[in-house]
């Protein structure tokens, strides 16, 4: 599984991965565990978001309710980030704030393996303009994070918890190339956050990532690729493209945004309708800021 994940096979490795959940039930429950989070892991870079639901949902069902050991700490990873990217807000917050808990409890380890759900709970914090969660999950980050060296993979995710992007573009846009292929959801996290400050980035750079997450089919990486190329070059037809992949994989909050986005270059009034409903019941105050600041620039505000 691990040999295949680091050559960039995640559709092989994920069947390696569910050769051993054929007969888990002769498995120790760490190994269990690791088998259904394996199958997690290389569903979301796939874009297999609702495999990554339902195995992330399995891994934690091993445990009583409400019990999660610090061996489940990565699965609890893992179903954070799935369902922020499915829109499912307010599960991924309680799974986040559970393993928080677990973390802390556990004495506050170096869980780097952990960051991208306490990311995407970051995410959501910012998203709705909640400062206490963007706090919390800020002080997370940057625990977890300080003990690694600032040139290592982990220690160039440090500006992510302040919201340093011209740091992040340096680190992980420009350093695109030396990130570990089964690392690439902190790549799509990056570009995301680019792409919700409305920040644009070099063409070249982006057209890299593109090339890439298409060539090893992680659809989700490359979906935030293409929006943040829409974005850059004003290009419908690259967030015509994102956004067909975004439904595809059901990430409901991103398919809302490149609506937006669409919408407000094409002045397309009923679809940029379309796209604020879902970010308002996703409680998405950030994103519907942005397209408002977006309309009044178009009428010619100041």
């Amino acid at each position: 599984t691990s040999c295949a994940k680091a050559r960039g096979a995640f559709a092989q490795s994920r069947q390696f991965a569910q050769q051993r959940l054929a007969f888990e039930d002769r498995l120790y429950l760490h190994e269990r565990l690791d088998a259904h989070t394996m199958v997690a892991w290389a569903s979301a870079l796939l874009g297999d978001l609702a495999q990554a639901d339902r195995s992330t949902a399995s891994a934690l069902g091993l445990f009583q309710s409400g019990q999660v050991h610090w061996w489940g700490l990565h699965s609890a990873a893992w179903r954070a980030y799935a369902l922020t990217l499915l829109g499912r807000w307010d599960e991924a917050l309680a799974v986040a704030e559970h393993a928080r808990k677990i973390w802390a409890e556990g004495g506050l380890i170096p869980a780097a393996y952990c960051v991208h759900g306490f990311i995407a709970a970051l995410d959501v914090g910012r998203a709705r303009h909640d400062t206490q969660l963007v706090d919390r999950y800020r002080a997370v980050l940057d625990e977890i994070l300080k003990h690694f060296a600032a040139d290592s993979l982990f220690g160039r995710l440090r500006p992510y918890g302040r919201g340093d992007i011209e740091a992040l573009e340096a680190e992980v846009i420009g350093g695109f190339g030396t990130i570990p292929r089964a690392r690439q959801q902190l790549v799509e996290r990056t570009l995301s956050l680019y792409s919700d400050l409305d920040r644009s980035l070099a063409p070249e750079a982006i057209q890299r990532i593109v090339t890439s997450a298409a060539a090893d089919s992680l659809k989700l990486l490359e979906a935030q690729a293409r929006r943040a190329l829409g974005i850059s070059r004003r290009d419908t037809a690259e967030l015509t493209r994102a956004l067909g992949i975004f439904e595809e994989t059901g990430a409901v909050p991103y398919a809302a945004r490149v609506r937006c986005e669409r919408a407000l270059l094409t002045g397309n009034q009923s679809e940029l309708e379309a796209g604020m409903h879902v970010l308002e019941a996703l409680g998405d105050l950030d994103q519907l800021a942005r397209v408002e600041r977006a309309r009044g620039k178009g009428r010619g505000s100041p």
